[in-house]
């Protein structure tokens, strides 16, 4: 008889949105239950992409991405028929190889810079020298796994001055999942206005609640 094949651990995405009202505070969790299985959670972030890409940032119709077929996992995850890319391939943000990253995940307290670079170095560049001169022709998708990975506007501004002062060969670098809704995507690169410096976040941190919850202890220091 066949063994019965081990559960990957399940993957929490989720968030606490918190209102003030006449009646005070409300908090609601926002919930997301996004697939175990990394072929299918792959899929599920590439499906929101692209209908909020073709309908957020398309700036000509050659630019639309068309169809979307996956590939297996020893190839870019995605073929496009697409004016400007060819492939997209996913990214996920889960650090907890790293002490800062473990850190992340037992407090939720999260140091802006440091995940801004961490993103930067080990998955845009990382992915840049993996595909070298073909990264022209990619779209790279950037997404949390989990509710303590969840990006801010803080960083997403400091990764977009990061691919503006360092550089990124990629077509165009994007996120998803963040607040407001866990399906918003946000165009880091190309990215054609006023960024900040990077370095005007060192020293900055903002809180993930854990999903469901508003009361939840922070270290402010």
């Amino acid at each position: 008889m066949m063994s019965k094949k081990p559960q990957k651990p399940h993957t929490t995405l989720g968030m606490t949105r918190i209102s003030a009202g006449p009646d005070g505070h409300e908090a609601r969790y926002i919930d997301d239950s996004i697939p175990t299985d990394k072929e299918d959670r792959e899929l599920h972030f590439a499906g929101r992409f692209v209908e909020k890409y073709n309908s957020d940032y398309v700036p000509t119709p050659e630019a639309a991405i068309l169809s979307f077929t996956q590939n297996d996992t020893s190839d870019l995850d995605f073929d496009l028929e697409c004016g400007v890319a060819d492939y997209l391939e996913l990214a996920a943000i889960k650090p907890l190889s790293e002490r800062f990253g473990q850190e992340i995940a037992a407090t939720g307290k999260i140091d802006i810079l440091q995940l801004g670079e961490w993103i930067y170095e080990s998955l845009i560049v990382g992915k840049q020298s993996k595909y070298g001169e073909l990264s022209g022709r990619v779209i790279l998708l950037l997404y949390p796994e989990d509710w303590q990975f969840i990006l801010s506007d803080s960083v997403l501004w400091c990764l977009a001055g990061l691919c503006r002062t360092r550089g990124t060969k990629f077509a165009g670098v994007f996120t998803i999942g963040g607040p407001p809704g866990l399906d918003l995507v946000a165009m880091i690169s190309p990215n054609h206005g006023d960024v900040p410096d990077p370095e005007s976040f060192a020293g900055k941190h903002y809180w993930n609640l854990p999903p469901g919850k508003h009361e939840h202890k922070i270290d402010l220091k």
